[in-house]
């Protein structure tokens, strides 16, 4: 009875959001659907005889459609490779990001955390809800998303041509299902973490770059993309997985020693401070520090660099908030 309680109440509460979030994935779905559809509309043969005039790498008209209505290309693992077919939905992903710092962070600052805890539910019940909320419908709207653009293809191109397998598309939605719950925890932890003030929206915007980086940049192989993982499909959706283990627990934790108080602070507690810092001290590491060759070779790099950044980053993440303070103090008295 007392979760149905709760769940009734984060129902109240995040129904116009989930609302919302149905809104704009529609929007993005169409928008893909078309921009498919414009890329992968061969021109007539008359248009296309004018378009290669006097080209020296003439192809043949049936190789130019073949190309073009093709949304994949075959890879040796599997799932195929894009060719403006879906793989990774990047602005679901996106959207799941936000989503997770906006929905708690609202929480957090409107007090509605401090209600929902008066009314008898613990953190752990109260984050536990939310984030299986928030995860499922996302999920589902991800699944849609993709399953909408699935269609188009078949629809659109002469099934020889689309290059997509029932047993890959089944892949891809679980690839897409995973790296979008991974990003939503991991917004819920920037939510969590940072106040209401200025160094903390910077803060975020610091550690969105450097986790980008880490994970798009030069963290991985240079083979090996999380947008686009070919043959590397199961390492990529492992390190999704792993994501999402451990900024569950990293969530937890915060959410645990969250301290209301501080909401209007830069850090909602010292172990936000410390657990931040931390975060991105390895998306440093990673992202910067660790490169790769055209072969997929580790290549050797001083590690120097990054340990004076992560220094002067130091220095930055808790020396500016001491001074933040310090002068937030004296002008307070001041007055």
């Amino acid at each position: 009875m007392k979760n149905k309680r709760l769940w009734r109440l984060l129902w109240l509460r995040y129904r116009p959001i989930m609302l919302l979030l149905g809104g704009i994935t529609a929007i993005i779905t169409v928008l893909m659907v078309v921009q498919a559809l414009a890329n992968h509309s061969p021109e007539s043969h008359a248009v296309f005889n004018e378009l290669v005039r006097g080209d020296d790498n003439k192809q043949s008209y049936a190789n130019y459609v073949a190309q073009t209505y093709s949304y994949y290309f075959a890879t040796t693992g599997p799932v195929p490779s894009s060719h403006g077919g879906v793989v990774m939905s990047i602005f679901m992903m996106l959207l799941a990001g936000l989503a997770g710092i906006l929905v708690i962070f609202f929480d957090v600052q409107s007090s509605f955390q401090t209600f929902i805890e008066q009314a008898g539910f613990t953190r752990r019940q109260i984050y536990t809800a939310r984030t299986w909320a928030f995860s499922g419908v996302l999920a589902c709207l991800t699944i849609i998303n993709v399953l909408v653009q699935f269609g188009v293809y078949l629809g659109h191109s002469p099934a020889r041509y689309v290059g997509l397998s029932v047993n890959a598309a089944l892949l891809i939605l679980l690839y897409n299902v995973i790296w979008v719950a991974a990003f939503y925890l991991i917004g819920q932890i920037l939510g969590t973490a940072f106040g209401r003030t200025w160094f903390a929206l910077i803060l975020v915007l610091v550690m969105g770059f450097t986790g980008a980086e880490a994970l798009f940049g030069g963290g991985l192989p240079k083979m090996v993309t999380i947008l686009d993982p070919g043959k590397y499909y199961w390492l990529a959706l492992i390190i999704g997985a792993a994501i999402i283990a451990g900024a569950d627990v990293l969530g937890l934790l915060l959410n645990h020693t969250l301290a209301l108080e501080n909401r209007s602070e830069t850090f909602t507690g010292k172990s936000a401070q410390v657990v931040t810092f931390s975060v991105w001290a390895l998306c440093v590491l990673i992202g910067f520090n660790i490169r790769y060759s055209m072969h997929g070779n580790v290549v050797v790099r001083a590690i120097w660099p990054d340990v004076e950044l992560i220094i002067m980053g130091a220095i930055v993440w808790f020396g500016a908030e001491y001074l933040r303070k310090v002068f937030t103090s004296r002008r307070q008295t001041l007055n």
